[in-house]
């Protein structure tokens, strides 16, 4: 029960028990236990939101990584490719030069194969009475045979430096990846400008020869 003091009773209030001091402290230890434990809780759960939220950012870095990657690959093996059908291009072209009538100024001239006009390498037409198109033999390569060798060179050189270009391209998203500055977005942007087949190698290999070039005069011209 409640003890009466003088001190109490002369303010008219009751002065409380041991027990009942003991039972206020203990329900306020219970209160003060319990809200840590509520600050507790809402802790762990900011703190598993973040690692959630940081495990998503890492996945979605990691997959834009993948793709970088893919494009990376794609456009060095497309080098690659377009280094080799160079090669072969230039080698047909030596060759040609090589088989062409050479007139006394050094000049290598091709006959079309309609066997009326004369050509040099440099898309010049040598007048028939300069040249007899009937004195340059069947054998030697033709004017067209000659365009279409050319055209597949420039063609080929063009390639490269689109390729070359994408290849600074990349290098720069690496490091925008690498800086936390390349989103989802600038990688569709990417994939969407390289085109369909970007990541297949095979479609980065010479394309046919075309039978014409601006360079150089096509018969009729």
């Amino acid at each position: 029960m409640t003890e009466w003091d003088p001190y109490y009773l002369r303010r008219g209030i009751l002065r409380p028990s041991e027990q009942e001091r003991r039972r206020a402290a203990k329900d306020h230890a219970k209160r003060r236990e319990a809200r840590a434990e509520k600050e507790e809780r809402a802790e762990n759960r900011d703190s598993a939101l973040d690692a959630e939220v940081s495990s998503l950012h890492d996945a979605q870095q990691e997959e834009l990584r993948r793709r970088l990657n893919d494009l990376q690959v794609a456009n060095a093996e497309a080098l690659i490719a377009n280094a080799e059908a160079m090669e072969v291009a230039r080698a047909r072209l030596r060759d040609m030069l090589a088989q062409a009538l050479v007139l006394p100024d050094g000049r290598r001239i091709f006959r079309t194969e309609d066997g009326t006009r004369v050509f040099d390498e440099h898309g010049e037409e040598i007048s028939g009475d300069e040249v007899d198109p009937s004195n340059i033999a069947d054998d030697r390569p033709s004017w067209e045979d000659y365009q279409g060798a050319k055209a597949e060179e420039e063609r080929l050189e063009r390639e490269q430096k689109g390729l070359q270009e994408r290849q600074e391209q990349l290098d720069q998203a690496a490091q925008d990846l690498d800086a936390g500055a390349l989103n989802e977005k600038d990688l569709d942007a990417l994939e969407g400008e390289f085109g369909p087949g970007v990541n297949d190698p095979a479609q980065q290999q010479s394309r046919p020869v075309q039978a014409k070039t601006t360079h150089l005069n096509a018969p009729g011209a």
